[in-house]
């Protein structure tokens, strides 16, 4: 939250630029990262400097130990925003850092091994828009949803039935966590210095 300055919400605005230019600049480490952000208060009239701005930030990364780097890289476009227009911030993180309020299946993934497809529907529209919910329900759409869980029922099939496919799903997501957990500390490990470091300047 931005708050406490005649110039909050230029604070506010800069901070979405300034986080966009971050995230664009650091697209090759984060992959797949994805982030969302809503003005909760901008003010109450058009022709009125608020003196208070509020937003809210989901930070999505594809593994654990992506979301402690571009959650300081939002921290710090936080700050920067306030230094630069005078605000005062105050940064308020959910203490489970999984989202709670939707049924995302990524968060299913951290526990169980799972997959999920996207496929063609006969229409260019984007996702979460009102074309695409028109789009979703035409008769076209069906032919490709249909084929679409053909494929995923024969999926499940063999991972029921053909010897060895189901051990190796397990043993391929056991390794991915492993792998996923040493990239954590090797994260962790690389905060602990950089924080020793500053502290000795």
């Amino acid at each position: 939250m931005l708050k406490c300055s005649e110039e909050s919400s230029e604070g506010a605005f800069f901070v979405q630029t300034q986080f966009q230019l971050t995230v664009a600049h650091t697209r090759w480490r984060l992959r797949h990262h994805n982030h969302q952000c809503i003005i909760r208060h901008g003010g109450v009239k058009p022709n009125i400097i608020p003196d208070y701005s509020e937003l809210e930030y989901y930070l999505r990364t594809p593994s654990h130990q992506d979301l402690p780097i571009i959650q300081a890289k939002a921290e710090a476009c936080f700050q920067a925003a306030a230094l630069a227009t005078g605000c005062k911030v105050e940064l308020i993180f959910a203490k489970n850092k999984f989202l709670t309020s939707c049924t995302d299946f990524g968060n299913v993934t951290h526990a169980v091994p799972g997959i999920h497809p996207y496929f063609y529907i006969g229409s260019e529209a984007l996702n979460h828009t009102t074309e695409y919910t028109a789009a979703s329900g035409a008769e076209e759409a069906q032919f490709y949803t249909l084929q679409t869980a053909k494929a995923l029922a024969m999926t499940a099939l063999d991972v029921i039935f053909s010897p060895g496919v189901l051990d190796k799903v397990k043993h391929d997501f056991k390794e991915a966590k492993l792998k996923e957990e040493r990239g954590l500390q090797e994260v962790k490990h690389g905060q602990a210095e950089t924080n020793k470091i500053n502290e000795t300047v």
